[in-house]
């Protein structure tokens, strides 16, 4: 077998695995929704499957567990590591903030002080670690196998694309948990998803980016668990500023919201392209 078909049969069973173990999570989550305890336990079966479905198609093909990418590689690539913490936070800081400043509404941003954003920044580093923890089963998976086995068929950009659009079907039994469970419209849940698939693809060029400089997958880890938890940060902020309770942000914030992640994502996809062929010319 060729290694292009063993990349393929590969991918395709990584990626059938994955969705099965997500979409078998929320069908279980469904049946004993109201046992805690089985909740959570669906809950983790959710957020780890592509790392499960990394190990399962290595022992499935018989492929051996070499390369896992699992090397932390500090040395020389600190800076990376700090990328890593900063680029989700300034990448959400542009997405929420510019918006209101930019449109006369800088009372909104009230909450941003110096020592609140200080406060928030810290957190952030002291719990990094914590925060990053849920960030292992799905880089694990994603980057540090699927875009391995991807990239040789598809290329480095073909590799975000059609793997953002798998990773955004995999959230997909997440985003519909609110309709689901009655708190959510069927209109929300599909604006959630359809956000979730414009912005992934571009998510991914980063974390491939982190990847690609350091060979190793904790870079991405830690850049995908403070990107959840510094949208967190900020919009908490937000909450706590001078926001009338009839102002609509979303109106105010609408597309722009977008802009930040898409312009990061193309920025790293240059860097890796540029990069890549420095490396062919050589």
């Amino acid at each position: 077998m060729t290694n292009r078909k063993a990349d393929a049969m590969r991918l395709v069973i990584f990626v059938v695995t994955a969705l099965v173990l997500s979409a078998l999570s929320f069908v279980l989550m469904r049946i004993f929704r109201d046992s805690q305890t089985m909740n959570f336990l669906c809950g983790t079966l959710s957020v780890w499957s592509p790392a499960l479905a990394n190990i399962i198609t290595r022992l499935v093909t018989k492929e051996g567990f070499s390369d896992l990418k699992l090397h932390l590689h500090l040395k020389g690539n600190l800076r990376w590591y700090l990328l890593a913490f900063l680029l989700p936070i300034v990448v959400f800081s542009a997405a929420y903030v510019l918006p209101p400043a930019l449109t006369g509404h800088g009372a909104w941003l009230s909450g941003f002080t110096v020592s609140s954003v200080l406060y928030e920044l810290l957190m952030l580093a002291a719990l990094s670690v914590f925060i990053s923890f849920r960030g292992v089963g799905e880089e694990f998976g994603w980057r540090a196998y699927m875009n391995q086995k991807m990239e040789p068929l598809f290329g480095i950009t073909g590799t975000c694309i059609i793997g953002g659009i798998i990773w955004g079907l995999w959230h997909l039994p997440m985003d519909i948990t609110g309709y689901i469970q009655g708190y959510a419209t069927f209109t929300e849940a599909m604006s959630g998803f359809a956000g979730r698939m414009m912005t992934l693809p571009f998510f991914g060029m980063m974390l491939m980016l982190l990847i690609k400089k350091t060979d190793s997958v904790w870079p991405a880890v830690l850049c995908h668990g403070i990107y959840n938890a510094s949208l967190q940060s900020i919009t908490g902020l937000i909450l706590n500023s001078d926001v009338p309770e009839n102002a609509d942000l979303s109106k105010v914030i609408g597309i722009f919201s977008y802009v930040p992640m898409i312009a990061a994502g193309v920025v790293c996809l240059l860097i890796i392209m540029n990069d890549k062929r420095k490396k062919e010319e050589k």
